[in-house]
């Protein structure tokens, strides 16, 4: 006969075999929104930072607790790593995708790039949002420049051609380097862009030369430096004075 202690463990294990599969997600789930909702109204500024970054894995319906944030937190941190979140919703929702154009906007240099790398991220998604990113193509910040011309590129695809040649003459080697790169992934089949791009194997900056070369698939055209051959020494005789 077997053991009364040996019995209940085989139920015990049967009982759990056939709850926990249906109840065990269910409620892992909800402990762990629960912790996400703690988490974003936290008074300690890294668990935060950690929700929000969070977020998007537990659904969609966290998007207007981050759209709320983006638009309306005081800490520009938070502005930040919200923009950052809602970029990687696949598909975004209007309010959504008004509050990362509006967010291009924003005086803060924390919550703008991340906001034009959001939409970057969308990339066609974000397209009612290239009047926003194309504001950005003039900043005085080269980077920001960059990053608008980089975002609008991957926005409007084969659309963007004629901003990205534009700006192969920009006065900054980093916003050149970026047309030819964005050139390079979306306009490529059209026969005045290759022209356009081998133009640049003549810029005055190297990276600029070496992007180029890279894009129209030559040897690195940066020049390359070796160091120059010692001269040979006459040897001196040791007997000598």
């Amino acid at each position: 006969m077997m053991p009364r202690r040996t019995t209940y463990a085989l139920a015990l294990a049967l009982f759990l075999s056939l709850a926990v599969p249906q109840v065990a997600p269910h409620a892992w789930h909800l402990v762990q929104t629960a912790r996400l909702e703690r988490g974003l109204r936290s008074p300690d500024r890294a668990e935060r930072c950690i929700a929000i970054v969070d977020a998007p894995e537990y659904g969609p319906e966290w998007m207007p607790e981050l759209v709320r944030i983006l638009r309306e937190d005081d800490d520009p941190l938070m502005r930040m790593n919200a923009a950052h979140a809602l970029g990687r919703f696949e598909q975004p929702s209007a309010e959504a995708m008004a509050a990362l154009a509006d967010a291009t906007h924003e005086g803060s240099r924390c919550a703008m790039p991340a906001a034009l790398q959001a939409l970057s991220t969308l990339g066609p998604a974000a397209v009612e949002a290239v009047p926003a990113i194309a504001a950005h193509l003039d900043d005085s910040s080269a980077p920001l420049r960059a990053l608008a011309l980089s975002t609008l590129a991957r926005v409007r695809g084969e659309a963007a051609v004629p901003d990205l040649l534009r700006y192969l003459r920009d006065e900054s080697p980093l916003v050149r380097t970026t047309a030819i790169s964005r050139l390079r992934d979306v306009g490529w089949q059209r026969g005045t862009v290759e022209l356009a791009v081998k133009a640049c194997l003549a810029d005055e900056s190297p990276e600029v030369r070496d992007r180029a070369a890279r894009a129209l698939g030559l040897p690195d055209a940066r020049p390359v430096w070796r160091t120059p051959p010692i001269a040979p020494t006459a040897s001196r005789d040791p007997r000598a004075g």
